[in-house]
């Protein structure tokens, strides 16, 4: 009685152990790949390809992973994708300080061109790709390998 007592409690464990287990995040693999900042425009910000190109300004997804590079330092994070969605959104969490900063955006990749919206700062998601107060455009170019 007492093994069939734990044997039950072990099936118990293992099955619910695997509806615990959290999904792993998803990625859209095209978006893998250096990436670099080509113009941001939107809540009250303005720059062009050439002051981005002085930040040395990139983002590198890989597989979920993600660096941030701008003025010869790096931030690490991570991403997911939500393809499902229209538009397609981008949810990224970066590092700073021992800190996460979550920033969640919507996107889409036109050939070799990585379009962004997402708030200045930590905020809502937009709906839609729109320069607002609130929401600024980053565009990407991808790197030639």
């Amino acid at each position: 009685m007492k093994l069939l007592l734990l044997s039950a409690a072990m099936a118990v464990l293992a099955v619910s152990g695997n509806c615990l287990a959290e999904e792993p995040a998803k990625v859209d693999p095209a978006l893998n790949g250096r990436w670099l900042a080509v113009s941001a425009e939107g809540a009250g910000v303005k720059k062009t390809r050439e002051e981005l190109t002085a930040t040395k300004a990139a983002f590198v997804f890989e597989n979920g992973t993600l660096t941030v590079e701008r003025f010869g330092q790096t931030r690490t994070g991570t991403y997911s994708t939500v393809q499902t969605e229209e538009p397609q959104q981008l949810d990224l969490v970066v590092t700073v300080n021992g800190q996460e900063h979550p920033l969640k955006a919507i996107y889409k990749i036109e050939k070799e061109t990585l379009i962004l919206c997402h708030p200045k700062n930590e905020g809502d998601r937009p709906e839609e790709f729109a320069k607002t107060d609130t929401f600024l455009i980053s565009t990407y170019e991808r790197e030639a390998k």
